[in-house]
C-alpha cells in the first residue's frame, strides 16, 4: 500500500471503524455494507501502541483556529459548512460559538492517544465485490489512530473593548495554570485568594470524547476534570474512540469503483469560511444592538435588527443548502469549481457582503448611540409606547407630564428591501445584477442637517419643566394621532416646547421682558444694538429655538394687527421688501388676527379664515408630515383655525409682527405673550 494514495481525516466524533466505507464526495460513512466479513477484518488488523497526551491553549474564537485545534482538512472544512457532517464528541467544538462581541473566551484543548490499528487490505480477498458496482462508496477505513479529545471553553463578559483585553489576559493566565494546580486532600482546588477573584465569573463550556458524570461549568470544575482525563481512556485504552482515520481509494482495488476527479480548491475554501465568519460577525453585532435596543425600548430600531437577523439566517441556510448540492458534483467531476466561485461571488451585490452589512450595522450603533447618550444625559424613565405608557398617562396621580418623545425612528431603509429581494434572488436562482447598490430612501433622522441643535433645544425645554412635571422618554412616531382622542388630552404636555424671545432679532419699535416671554409694541425707537439678525425696517421679533419632529408652543396676543406664525432662520431680516415680511414669503407662514377677522399668509398669497374666538393661539408642527397648524383655545378646548401644508427643508422658528401700533383693545397696547 503505497502512503500517497492515503488521505488523512479526522474522525469528528463519527462511529468509523475499519473496513467501513466512506463515500469522499459528500464526506459520509456507509453502515451495513463493506468489503469483507467481521473475521477477515481482525485477521488483516494489526496495531501498535501510541500513547501521547498534550495540552495546549488558544485565546482565538475564530473558525480558523478551531478548524487548526481539531486538524481539521480543508475539503472536511467545506463539508461541515455545508452541513453534510454530523460531528459529535469533541468535534461539537465546532458549533460552539460566542453570541456576543462583548465575550471573551479562550479555549483549552487536551489530547491523548492509546494506540494505531491498520487493516492490511491488500492482503485481503474481497467477498462482496458488488459493493464497487454499486459506487456508492470512494474509499475504505484502513487505519484509525485511537485516543481521545476534549475541548474546555472558558468564557467571561466584557463591559467594553478595554476591558476585554484585560479580561482576556486574566482567562489566558488562569488557564495556563491548571495543569499545575494542586487538589487537596478532600478534592477541592487550591487558589489564593486573587486567583479566586479572577475566576468568580468565570464559566467553562465541556466538548470531549470523555464520558462524564457531570461536565464541568466553572473553573474550579474544570481544574477537576482536567485532572481526571488521563484516567477515563480506561487502564488499557478500551474507552479510546477513534480520531482520526486513513482512507484508501477504492479505486486501488478495483478499477469500475467510483472515486474523486477534483478537489475543490484550498484557495476557495478558504473564501467560504471567510463567508461564514462575517456572516458570524453580523450575527453577534446585531445581538448585541438588540440588547441595546431592548433597553432603549426602541421598537422601531429593534424591529429593524430582528428582520435584518431573519433575513441573515434565513440566506445563510439557502446560501449553505446550494454550497451543499454543489460539492459532492464538484468532487465527482460532473460541475466544474468555477460554479461555486461565481456563487460566493454573489454576495458582493447581495447586501449581505462584510462591507455592506458592516456599513449598516454601524449605522444602527450610531443611531442607538445617539439615543443612548441623550437617555443617559436625561436620567428619566423610559416608557415603551403602548400599554406602559398608557397607564402612566391615564394615571390619576399624575397631572403633568413632559415627555422627550424621539419621534423619527420609524422611517424606511433600502438596504432591508435589498437584503429581502436578495433572499428570494438565491432562492429562485434569480442572478442579482452586479450593480445593485444599497441606498437609503430616506435620510436617517440623526444625519439631519441641525440635528444637533433640535436635540439640545428640546433638552433644556425638558429640564425647565424639572420642578413640577412628571419627566419621561418615550419614541412615540404618531402623536398626532393620539392628541385627537378626548381621553388623553393631558398628553398635549408630552409635546410642548418651551420657547424663547431672542433679543437680537427684535426691531427697535418693540421691547421683549426680562424672561424673554413677552414682546409688546413701543412708540419709541429702542437703542439696541446693530445686528444682521435684526429686523431693520418691520417690527417683527423671531425666538431662539428651531423647530422640527412633532411639537406644540403657545401664544396670547393682545390689542389687534398681530400676525403669529413661523420662520426659516435663513428669511431677510432687512429693508422692507416682502421677504423680510412674516407670512408674505416662501420662507415663512403666519395667521393675522385682527379684531374681526383671520387671515392666513404664505408666499404673499392671503386666505380668509373665520375669526378666532380666542386670543390664546396654540400651533402645532409636524416637521415630517410637513404640516404647520393654529388653533384657537378655549380652556381646555380648542378650535382649528387653518392648517398649512409644506415640504420644510430648515428648522422653523417661531415669530411675531405686531403690525399696528395704534391698534389696541381695552386700553391695551400691541403684544404677545409666549405661553
Amino acid at each position: 500500500m503505497n502512503s500517497s494514495d492515503l488521505v488523512a481525516i479526522k474522525a469528528l466524533g463519527r462511529p468509523l471503524h475499519l473496513g467501513a466505507l466512506y463515500n469522499a464526495r459528500n464526506d459520509s460513512f456507509l453502515a451495513g455494507k463493506s468489503l469483507w466479513d467481521v473475521e477477515d477484518i481482525e485477521k488483516g488488523t494489526t496495531s501498535e501502541a501510541q500513547p501521547y497526551s498534550n495540552f495546549d491553549i488558544t485565546t482565538s474564537d475564530s473558525l480558523s483556529e478551531k478548524h487548526k485545534l481539531l486538524d481539521v482538512s480543508a475539503s472536511l472544512q467545506a463539508s461541515f459548512f455545508a452541513g453534510l457532517v454530523e460531528v459529535g464528541g469533541s468535534a461539537q467544538y465546532l458549533h460552539d460559538k460566542a453570541s456576543s462581541k462583548h465575550q471573551c473566551r479562550v479555549t483549552m484543548k487536551y489530547q491523548g492517544t492509546t494506540e494505531f490499528k491498520e487493516l492490511k487490505v491488500l492482503g485481503l480477498n474481497v467477498k462482496y465485490p458488488e459493493v464497487f458496482n454499486q459506487m456508492e462508496a470512494t474509499h475504505v477505513v484502513v487505519g484509525i489512530l485511537y485516543g481521545a479529545e476534549a475541548f474546555m471553553v472558558f468564557e467571561d463578559t466584557a463591559a467594553d473593548e478595554s476591558e476585554k483585553q484585560e479580561i482576556h489576559g486574566n482567562l489566558s493566565v488562569m488557564i495556563k495554570k491548571i495543569p499545575g494546580i494542586e487538589i487537596s486532600g478532600e478534592g477541592k482546588v487550591e487558589m489564593n485568594d486573587e486567583d479566586k477573584d479572577m475566576v468568580k465569573n468565570m464559566s467553562c463550556t465541556f466538548h470531549g470524547d470523555f464520558l462524564l458524570e457531570q461536565n464541568p461549568t466553572s473553573y474550579e470544575e474544570a481544574v477537576l476534570v482536567y485532572k481526571e482525563l488521563p484516567t477515563l481512556l480506561g487502564k488499557d485504552g478500551e474507552k479510546a474512540v477513534p480520531v482520526k482515520v486513513w482512507l484508501y481509494p477504492l479505486n486501488k482495488l478495483n478499477d469500475v469503483a467510483a472515486q474523486i476527479k477534483n478537489m475543490v480548491s484550498e484557495s476557495l475554501v478558504s473564501q467560504l469560511k471567510k463567508v461564514m465568519e462575517d456572516f458570524h460577525e453580523a450575527e453577534m453585532r446585531s445581538t448585541d444592538l438588540l440588547v441595546k435596543s431592548e433597553i432603549l425600548k426602541t421598537d422601531d430600531i429593534r424591529d429593524k435588527l430582528e428582520l435584518f437577523q431573519t433575513k441573515l439566517r434565513d440566506f445563510t441556510a439557502v446560501f449553505l443548502q446550494k454550497v451543499a448540492e454543489m460539492l459532492p458534483a464538484i468532487r465527482e467531476g460532473t460541475l466544474e469549481e468555477k460554479v461555486l466561485r461565481d456563487h460566493l461571488d454573489k454576495l458582493k451585490a447581495s447586501g449581505f457582503s462584510r462591507s455592506e452589512m458592516d456599513s449598516w450595522l454601524d449605522e444602527k450603533e450610531t443611531e442607538i448611540g445617539v439615543l443612548s447618550t441623550y437617555t443617559k444625559t436625561m436620567k428619566y424613565d423610559i416608557k415603551r409606547p403602548g400599554p406602559e405608557l398608557d397607564v402612566l398617562l391615564l394615571d390619576p396621580e399624575v397631572d403633568k407630564i413632559f415627555m422627550f418623545s424621539f419621534t423619527s425612528l420609524k422611517y424606511e431603509e433600502e438596504y432591508l428591501n435589498t437584503i429581502s429581494q436578495s433572499l428570494e434572488n438565491l432562492k429562485n436562482n434569480i442572478t442579482i445584477p452586479a450593480h445593485a447598490k444599497n441606498t437609503r430612501a430616506e435620510i436617517p433622522w440623526y444625519k439631519a442637517a441641525g440635528v444637533k441643535e433640535v436635540l439640545l433645544m428640546a433638552l433644556n425645554n425638558m429640564r425647565g419643566y424639572e420642578d413640577d412635571v412628571h419627566n419621561i422618554i418615550s419614541t412615540i412616531t404618531k402623536q398626532n394621532v393620539m392628541l385627537e382622542l378626548p381621553v388623553l388630552k393631558h398628553f398635549l404636555l408630552l409635546l410642548a416646547v418651551n420657547i424663547l424671545l431672542d433679543p437680537n432679532t427684535v426691531n427697535k419699535q418693540l421691547v421683549i421682558s426680562k424672561g424673554g416671554k413677552k414682546v409688546e409694541r413701543v412708540k419709541e425707537g429702542q437703542s439696541y444694538p446693530a445686528n444682521p439678525e435684526r429686523f431693520d425696517y418691520y417690527t417683527q421679533a423671531l425666538c431662539k429655538e428651531g423647530l422640527t419632529g412633532n411639537c406644540w408652543w403657545e401664544a396670547e396676543f393682545t390689542g389687534g394687527g398681530v400676525i403669529i406664525g413661523m420662520a426659516y432662520k435663513s428669511m431677510s431680516r432687512k429693508g422692507y421688501g416682502r421677504e423680510s415680511c412674516l407670512g408674505k414669503n416662501e420662507k415663512s407662514w403666519g395667521l393675522e388676527f385682527n379684531d374681526d377677522s383671520c387671515i392666513a399668509w404664505h408666499n404673499n398669497v392671503p386666505k380668509n379664515v373665520c375669526a378666532s374666538e380666542s386670543r390664546r393661539i396654540r400651533v402645532y408642527l409636524d416637521y415630517t408630515a410637513g404640516t404647520l397648524s393654529f388653533h384657537s383655545v378655549f380652556s381646555s378646548e380648542e378650535k382649528l383655525l387653518y392648517k398649512f401644508h409644506a415640504i420644510f427643508t430648515e428648522p422653523l422658528y417661531p415669530g411675531f409682527w405686531l403690525i399696528e401700533p395704534d391698534r389696541s383693545t381695552n386700553g391695551k397696547s400691541v403684544g404677545v405673550s409666549l405661553l
